[in-house]
């Protein structure tokens, strides 16, 4: 080769190359979730609060309530869509970075360790993981703006 170096060389360098990258595109990925959910937690913070406004201002809360619980349970299907699509990025990235740490031998790397915690877990720990954790969250404020959609449309 010109470079002085055999193909598997220049291989291996840039499989080290893209474990850079990887790892890098793993810890976006991983701080953009606690992102979205800090976010989350603002905007449907304000919401609640504008749509309690709504409530006490008014006899009936009319429409100024079912548009903010309509936009509640909007914001929240999309919040939840950026956190599906967001873990599967992060899957993707581990399952990368495992298959170029097996590809350097590194049998006990990071991704490694970080798939086998991520897979093992069970029963309440597998709960109390960070993608389970946010999903339940993100699930019950669907339900707590669908219900407050219904009431708004049954009793206005």
């Amino acid at each position: 080769m010109s470079n002085g170096k055999s193909t598997d060389e220049n291989r291996q360098e840039n499989f080290r190359t893209e474990y850079g990258v990887v790892a890098e595109a793993w810890k976006f990925f991983a701080s953009l979730r606690f992102i979205v959910a800090a976010f989350a937690v603002g905007l449907q913070s304000a919401l609640f609060t504008f749509y309690m406004q709504v409530g006490k201002a008014t006899t009936g809360k009319g429409a100024g309530a079912l548009i903010i619980a309509l936009v509640g349970l909007h914001t929240t299907i999309a919040i939840m869509w950026i956190e599906e699509r967001t873990v599967m990025f992060l899957l993707k990235t581990m399952r990368r970075g495992t298959e170029l740490e097996f590809s350097f031998g590194a049998i006990d790397g990071f991704f490694h360790r970080l798939t086998e915690e991520f897979f093992l877990p069970q029963g309440v720990r597998k709960i109390a993981r960070g993608i389970d954790g946010l999903t339940i969250v993100y699930a019950i404020l669907f339900l707590l703006w669908l219900y407050l959609l219904v009431a708004n449309l049954i009793n206005p």
